[in-house]
């Protein structure tokens, strides 16, 4: 008998349909089982949840997927289990009442790989090597004692961004390169000593990489956003300006969108449900920072919202954590506030900002591009008029 098209269609198909109805019974058997799992979108064979993060940015769509499913979820990225929370008690839960079973990195290939089998302090699996880099660091670099000892260093690069945006140009300039090449130079000469020769080809280098798998160059990245921001923002500029140039002082606090994962070694509870042993765990830090029950007009750029506040940034206060919290809080902390506190003040100190002839403030491209740290996908491109008081 000769076999119709639709005959062949169904044949091909056969093999999907067996794989389906095996992965359908282990699902039905795995749910009915004692454990109380965190609900789920539905599913992919083989991708499991990936295609729900396509089109967008993973911290949006897993933003948009906290508000159909839950502020807790439970997905699969390929074969592995990830529960993602979106919510400031699950994070308080993940980064302090559970720190220690999920104070360890997840270990995936790529990581591994990129990380020569998570070696260093960023991916380093939870334990005696990850404590001793981790003692390492404060020891030599990175405790406030020592972020205070490098003064100088900061002043003298702070000093040299300055002269550089000064010099006599009625071209826009590249303020994302040359708030990168201040980060670089300040951060080398606290470790090494010296600035490197060069320097745009290593922040090249660290650019490159972050399109593949995310830099930590995140005090560049900080400035740049809050930068842009202002500029889209002229009121509150001119409001900071002031404020700068009255006191000289400014304390910024601008939150990072992004996800802080980790992998639980043992098997515990979030918010009434099971975490199995080797599941990865996701903070949505992103989402708790533009969250409407914590914030008012959250995605509006208002920094004067700190004024007036004891908000705590340093990982106490769930719904804002912009440097992680409990063991795994960025090592950086102080080393980061220091640079940007000192360079954001002296350039709304000395210099009055426009954008190019024939931008305005509505049409400044501020797209996300990918990575751990998520940056502006643009540079900024902006016109320094020196204050009177630079003349002085």
């Amino acid at each position: 008998m000769e076999c119709t098209p639709m005959l062949y269609f169904l044949l091909a198909l056969l093999p999907l349909l067996c794989f389906l109805k095996s992965h359908l019974a282990s699902r039905i058997s795995h749910h009915g089982n004692s454990l109380r799992l965190p609900p789920s979108p539905w599913q992919l064979p083989i991708i499991g949840s990936l295609h729900h993060l396509h089109g967008a940015l993973p911290h949006h769509a897993l933003r948009k997927l906290a508000r159909r499913h839950g502020l807790i979820m439970l997905l699969k990225f390929g074969e592995v289990p990830v529960i993602v929370a979106s919510s400031r008690e699950a994070a308080k839960e993940i980064l302090k009442t559970h720190d220690a079973i999920t104070a360890t990195r997840p270990q995936t290939t790529t990581f591994k790989i990129l990380s020569k089998r998570g070696q260093g302090i960023a991916l380093a699996p939870y334990g005696d090597h990850w404590r001793q880099l981790r003692k390492i660091c404060n020891m030599e670099l990175l405790s406030q004692k020592h972020v205070q000892s490098f003064w100088t260093i900061r002043e003298d690069e702070a000093a040299r961004l300055v002269q550089s945006i000064a010099s006599p140009s009625a071209s826009p300039m590249n303020l994302s390169k040359m708030l990168a090449g201040y980060v670089a130079d300040a951060a080398l000469r606290a470790i090494m000593g010296d600035r490197l020769r060069d320097r745009d080809a290593f922040i090249q280098q660290l650019a490159e990489g972050d399109l593949f798998a995310g830099s930590n160059d995140t005090s560049a990245t900080t400035l740049q956003w809050t930068m842009a921001e202002l500029m889209r923002n002229p009121g509150v500029m001119l409001k900071l300006q002031d404020e700068v140039r009255g006191a000289f002082a400014a304390m910024t606090k601008v939150t990072e969108e992004g996800l802080q994962s980790r992998e639980s070694i043992e098997r515990c509870q979030i918010l009434g449900y099971e975490v199995p042993k080797g599941t990865m765990v996701m903070v949505n830090a992103g989402a708790l920072s533009i969250d409407p029950e914590y914030w008012d007009e959250p995605e509006v750029f208002r920094p004067e919202r700190f004024e007036d506040t004891e908000k705590d940034f340093k990982g106490n206060e769930f719904e804002f954590i912009p440097f992680g919290a409990g063991r795994r809080i960025c090592p950086g902390m102080f080393f980061g506030l220091a640079n940007i506190e000192l360079a954001l003040a002296n350039l709304v100190f000395y210099f009055d900002w426009s954008l190019p002839e024939g931008v305005s403030c509505n049409e400044l491209d501020m797209t996300e591009s990918a990575g751990i740290t998520v940056r502006k996908k643009s540079d900024l491109w902006v016109r320094a008029t020196p204050h009177a008081m630079l003349a002085r």
